[in-house]
This record gives structure tokens, C-alpha cells and sequence, in this order.
């Protein structure tokens, strides 16, 4: 958690520091996706058939998810978002496959319940409806491409 507003606070959101100065905001963000993407994919692999022990156990999913979706109104940040978008976008047929009905539950928290309390504050105080609108978008998207819904 933290805020955007400043150093310290965009620190404990990853934000990158390149020659000394911090990276722009879609740098931040562009970094970020892709971080989570590449959670979610090495988080819900299935290592059930293999002898070797998964090196990022599939409850770190539930945990970073919890974790966000737990996020109070007034600290919820674009970071959040994007990177809640991210995590979720391909990755759900996996994650209802480790966790079932629980994973439709946490789902519908996290694309209904999360950004309905107003999303994140951006630098100039306004929302940023963008992210907010891209985690919303997800239930259409898994409903018309999976037959899926919350």
C-alpha cells in the first residue's frame, strides 16, 4: 500500500528509480503489468503431474488478491488496478480450476465488490476511470469468452 503522491509511498508501490529519477507513470504501470501477468502465470501453474515442487505455490495467488481486494477506498491506487487487471485477465480458468466455486466468490469481490467503492484517487484528486473500468470490463469479456458468470 501506499500513495502516489509520494516518494516513499510510490516506492512501496514498486515504482522504478532509472539514473536517479523516478520512471514516468506509464513506465510505472507498463512495469507493473507485466509483473503481474507473469505472477498469475507462474503462480497457477499446475504442478501436480511433475516431481518437482512448484517454486511459487498457487495460494500466493489467493494471498496477492486478498491483499488487494483489501485495499481501503481512500488508499487504492491506479498500481492496484492494473495490477489487479492483469493478474486476473488470463488467468481465470486456472484459478477456478485450483479453487472452485471460492474462485468465483473471489472473482466477483474483486471485479464488483473492489470498485465499487469509487476506485483510486489519481495525482490531481480526480478517479482514474480507466483502470477502474478495465477490471469492471472483465466479467463481459469472461462471459462472452468462457461462458462464465459472476
Amino acid at each position: 500500500t501506499g500513495t502516489e503522491k509520494s516518494a516513499a509511498g510510490r516506492a512501496r508501490l514498486g515504482w522504478r528509480v532509472d539514473g536517479g529519477s523516478e520512471v514516468s507513470p506509464q513506465e510505472h504501470y507498463d512495469h507493473m503489468a507485466g509483473f503481474a501477468a507473469g505472477f498469475g502465470a507462474i503462480t497457477l501453474r499446475d504442478f501436480s503431474k511433475s516431481k518437482n515442487k512448484s517454486p511459487a505455490p498457487v495460494h500466493l495467488f489467493w494471498t496477492a488478491l486478498a491483499r488487494i481486494v483489501s485495499t481501503p477506498n481512500n488508499e487504492q491506487t491506479p498500481t492496484h488496478y492494473i495490477v489487479l487487471n492483469n493478474m486476473l485477465k488470463h488467468s481465470v480458468p486456472r484459478f477456478i480450476g485450483f479453487y472452485g466455486l471460492a474462485a468465483i466468490a473471489a472473482l466477483r469481490t474483486a471485479c464488483i465488490g473492489f470498485p465499487s467503492g469509487g476506485g483510486p484517487q489519481s495525482q490531481s484528486g480526480s478517479g482514474s476511470d480507466s483502470t477502474v473500468l478495465a477490471v469492471q470490463a472483465l466479467p463481459h469479456s469472461w462471459k462472452k469468452d468462457l461462458n462464465l458468470t459472476l
